[in-house]
């Protein structure tokens, strides 16, 4: 499929798999051809696209910039780590089975951890860096799974350390199985805040507030999408309760609007 350049040398290697496939086809019967899928991302959305187009009959290439499937949603720990994950059962049970059932299309796909996708052309090219090498592929079709990116307004002292984004947080709690602190004020709006402090008390951590743009209860002017993600939405509502059961105090309307501290974060205002 791809032409192959390696950095630091003085050769370039092609490779034309799609040629090499047509002498073949050319000269015995005819027959379906199959069509060449790269997906960007390991995640949720990733690996399911990479089973479908697996199960469709097609040469799956994933490329993923982690050394393990799973992406921000089911980022996995080493195995070799103590401890257990924070997260809900149901969580963790999809997490699980979805693990598994790539793991069981990993001997039909071409799986690249560590290897990212940095540039994409309207030609069909994809250009791909692993360690000191730069891969052109030509697919048929690419599907992006790049997942999602966190957006946060900065304010006095956003960069002090201690202060991070849910995400960040998140990212300890499940690849380290670890907290990030002793004490902590989670702020943000959305569920996102809401799942991220109850892992944060399940892990030890002791969560001075709990502090929310807008009601969570907001979401119930969407009753279709309530209904529709109704699975989803238990499963927010027993977050919620580990925070009531923790004592976790509750504010609405309110967002950080300056952090204190001279080499480390010390206090958060909020208003």
């Amino acid at each position: 499929m791809p032409v192959l350049h390696r950095r630091g040398t003085r050769h370039t290697r092609m490779r034309y798999r799609s040629a090499a496939r047509h002498d073949r086809l050319s000269s015995t019967r005819p027959g379906p051809m199959r069509r060449s899928v790269v997906v960007v991302g390991a995640g949720p959305a990733g690996m399911a696209a990479a089973i479908e187009a697996t199960a469709r009959g097609c040469e799956v290439t994933v490329l993923d910039e982690s050394a393990r499937p799973g992406g921000q949603i089911y980022r996995q720990a080493d195995p070799r780590l103590p401890g257990n994950e924070f997260a809900e059962p149901t969580e963790l049970a999809r997490k699980k089975w979805l693990l598994r059932r790539f793991d069981e299309i990993l001997h039909a796909i071409d799986y690249r951890a560590n290897a990212i996708a940095y540039a994409a052309f309207g030609n069909g090219e994809i250009h791909v860096q692993v360690e000191d090498c730069t891969e052109v592929l030509r697919p048929d079709a690419v599907v992006l799974a790049t997942g999602m990116r966190e957006r946060a307004i900065p304010f006095p002292g956003w960069t002090l350390p201690g202060v991070m984004f849910a995400g960040g947080a998140q990212a300890i709690l499940k690849a380290q199985r670890a907290s990030p602190g002793r004490i902590a004020v989670v702020a943000g709006c959305g569920p996102l805040p809401i799942v991220v402090a109850s892992q944060l008390t399940r892990a030890g951590t002791k969560v001075a507030v709990l502090a929310s743009l807008r009601s969570p209860l907001a979401i119930l002017r969407y009753p279709s999408g309530v209904w529709h993600g109704r699975d989803i939405m238990r499963e927010g509502v027993r977050y919620g309760r580990s925070l009531l059961h923790a004592g976790v105090p509750r504010l609405t309307g309110h967002v950080p609007i300056r952090a204190f501290g001279k080499q480390r974060l010390e206090a958060v205002q909020l208003a």
